[in-house]
């Protein structure tokens, strides 16, 4: 008889809940990486978002740098005092502030300081600063005299010509009176016509000087980095030519700035030449334009008849005064210089360019006066500013 086989039967292992086990490890697998994703790009939109914020701050910056660079205000920061701070210039863009200081370090020297920023609140706000020194930039003019002439040139009346150095009177901003130049230099003397013996020519170290250099129209024309074309390109006040006019005390615009009633130099009359008479200070109403110097260029002939002026003039065609008219500062002529009657007050320095070598003509009771002083405070008046060559710009953060 054959032995009885087991008939025992095997069940399979119990496997039940593995796969909820392995749904729900998928769900946090998947959930993780869809966090992850999320995070990742919420990152990636924050960081781009910053960093276009970033970069909108840093334009409007550069913007502020380049606003105040471009329509720099020599009237208002010529009457800072060293180390003075000028706060008073801001843009906005598109909501974007610039907020702009200007600090005098020297006479000649300048900090600006640029600060933009965009938004608000932690999250959304951005600020940026950079900032540059500039250095004004103050054209060279050769003044060989007093007067320098070139071609022929006649003299007579009660016209008066002094190389001796001279500060105006009123002008109290100017240093100790030193040094001086001749009267009246031409290229040869013998293109020199005197009439009469009312006249006097004085300077140092003597009245008439022959210059050759009085001859060469870059001595008129080129003032070291800069030339006519240049000085003409930045004019403050722009005439016509055949103007002629009295020009007269400038007046000013009364302004309301919260229920205060200020008085500014209107510098958009075409017959504000600036204030000669120093009577205030340049925040007073009496001095509201004792800081202002334009450059004043007229594209042909000019004739003046009375009034006062300071700045910079450049003078296309011939320039023809009469009557009691004064200017303080630098006159350029490319043509002749004509002076009759009362004639014309000049206290700085003239030259008259003489392209068509036509006889320049002083007679009557002009005066013309060498001053340093308002040869450098015209031109420093009228000055634009320039980075400094090394280093000039710099991110503050």
């Amino acid at each position: 008889m054959e032995p009885l086989m087991n008939t025992r039967h095997h069940r399979p292992a119990d496997r039940r809940g593995f796969a909820l086990a392995v749904a729900l490890f998928a769900l946090v697998v998947i959930g993780a990486l869809i966090a992850g994703v999320f995070f990742a790009s919420t990152q990636e939109y924050r960081v781009g978002r910053n960093t276009l914020t970033q970069q909108r701050a840093f334009s409007m910056a550069e913007y502020g740098l380049n606003q105040t660079m471009n329509g720099w205000n020599s009237n208002r920061y010529r009457a800072l005092a060293t180390a003075g701070i000028d706060s008073a210039s801001s843009y906005t863009v598109d909501g974007a502030t610039a907020k702009v200081k200007v600090t005098r370090l020297n006479s000649m020297a300048f900090w600006v300081m640029s600060e933009g920023s965009v938004g608000s609140g932690a999250m959304n706000e951005a600020k940026r600063r950079t900032s540059a020194v500039v250095r004004l930039e103050i054209p060279n003019m050769n003044f060989l005299g007093a007067l320098t002439l070139r071609g022929n040139a006649r003299i007579g009346g009660s016209s008066q010509i002094s190389g001796t150095n001279y500060n105006p009177s009123t002008w109290t901003d100017c240093p100790p009176v030193s040094g001086g130049m001749p009267g009246l230099v031409v290229d040869s003397l013998n293109h020199v016509n005197y009439t009469g013996n009312d006249y006097s020519i004085s300077g140092s170290p003597t009245g008439v000087v022959a210059d050759p250099r009085a001859r060469d129209t870059t001595t008129y024309f080129n003032y070291g980095d800069t030339d006519w074309n240049e000085l003409v390109s930045s004019a403050t006040l722009r005439l016509p030519a055949g103007s002629n006019f009295s020009q007269v005390e400038p007046d000013s615009i009364v302004q309301v700035v919260n229920g205060v009633t200020t008085k500014r130099c209107n510098t958009s009359l075409a017959d504000n030449w600036g204030q000669v008479t120093r009577t205030g200070s340049s925040v007073t109403a009496a001095g509201i334009c004792e800081t202002y110097f334009p450059i004043i260029y007229v594209a042909g002939d000019l004739g003046l008849s009375g009034g006062t002026g300071q700045g910079v003039l450049l003078v296309e065609g011939d320039l023809t005064v009469q009557g009691g008219f004064s200017f303080y500062g630098p006159v350029i002529v490319r043509g002749t210089l004509r002076t009759s009657g009362t004639g014309g007050h000049f206290y700085g320095g003239v030259m008259a360019a003489n392209v068509q070598l036509d006889a320049s003509v002083v007679l009557g009771d002009a005066e013309v006066r060498y001053s340093s002083c308002t040869i450098t405070q015209a031109l420093m008046g009228s000055a634009t500013p320039a980075f400094i060559k090394q280093r000039s710009w710099a991110e503050l953060y």
